[in-house]
């Protein structure tokens, strides 16, 4: 009967050992765990060989910068004054006729001025047209002729002359013009980018605009009337002020626009809004005269 009682005993002790081995491992895991585990990073792409080319992207390239314009003062002491556009490979400002002298320095970018020397006028200057220019003619030219539409220009101030101007103004560049007592005929050459003031004055005006044309032509209001002949190519949004308009002849078919800012009116053989019109011409202010729009 003492040996079973031993037997069981061992048994039991045996029993309680291993259970109480298997909690602790049980307890053990539980604190080793850290909970899920984040997936494996991806491994980097392997940088490439030292011997192994690289692409390298092309670098943008730089836009030349344009050549500055050569400055231009021209002071005819009241004689008549023709400016012309010669060969670009010509000297790039001469004196062709006329009592006059150019005080500057003969180069591109510079800046020159055209001074009376006393004697008689009238007065031929001859510009290049291999360089940008910008252009400011003084007041007071007796008559002003102009050959200008091949020549580059940035810029082409005109001071009001004694009598009319003529001639064809350039394509490109700002025009501010400012007219005098004598008529005045000029010309927009085919091709022109139109970006022009001009200020009427005593004398009546013509206005003529060449096919493939387009831009925006500003009239501001003077004493004497003025006649826009267009090609009948070119669709023209004529836009006045709010107000009583000035007396307008208006040739062919147009379709008008009101808004906010006065009226503004198309001429097209068909229904246009004004901004689809190639050229628009602006009256910041009514006048008295009469201005007439005409077609070729």
């Amino acid at each position: 009967m003492r040996r079973r009682r031993h037997g069981s005993a061992r048994w039991l002790v045996a029993f309680v050992l291993l259970a109480l081995a298997a909690l602790a491992v049980s307890a053990w895991s539980l604190v080793d765990d850290p909970g899920p585990r984040a997936s494996p990073a991806q491994p980097l792409p392997a940088e490439p060989a030292a011997t192994e080319p690289r692409a390298i992207e092309p670098a943008a390239a730089a836009s030349p910068l344009a050549p500055p314009p050569t400055r231009l003062q021209i002071d005819s002491g009241g004689f008549a004054l023709t400016l012309a556009n010669v060969a670009a490979d010509a000297r790039l400002l001469e004196v062709v006729h006329g009592g006059a002298r150019i005080e500057g320095t003969v180069q591109s970018g510079e800046r020159l001025r055209v001074l009376p020397t006393g004697a008689p006028g009238p007065w031929t200057l001859a510009l290049a047209r291999g360089a940008p220019w910008s252009i400011e003619v003084g007041a007071g030219v007796e008559r002003l002729r102009l050959d200008l539409a091949e020549l580059a220009l940035h810029e082409l101030r005109v001071g009001a002359p004694a009598g009319g101007a003529e001639g064809t103004l350039p394509r490109s560049g700002r025009t501010d013009l400012t007219l005098g007592a004598g008529r005045s005929t000029l010309q927009f050459t085919r091709g022109s980018d139109i970006d022009a003031r001009l200020a009427l004055g005593s004398g009546a005006l013509v206005i003529q605009v060449d096919p493939a044309s387009r831009g925006r032509l500003e009239l501001l209001p003077g004493p004497g009337p003025a006649t826009l002949i267009v090609d009948a190519a070119v669709t023209v949004a004529l836009a006045l002020p709010p107000g009583e308009p000035p007396p307008l002849a208006l040739e062919g078919t147009w379709w008008r626009h009101r808004g906010d800012d006065g009226v503004t009116w198309v001429r097209a053989p068909v229904a246009t809004l004004p901004d689809q019109a190639e050229l628009t011409v602006m009256l910041p202010a009514a006048g008295s005269a009469p201005l007439a729009v005409t077609y070729r």
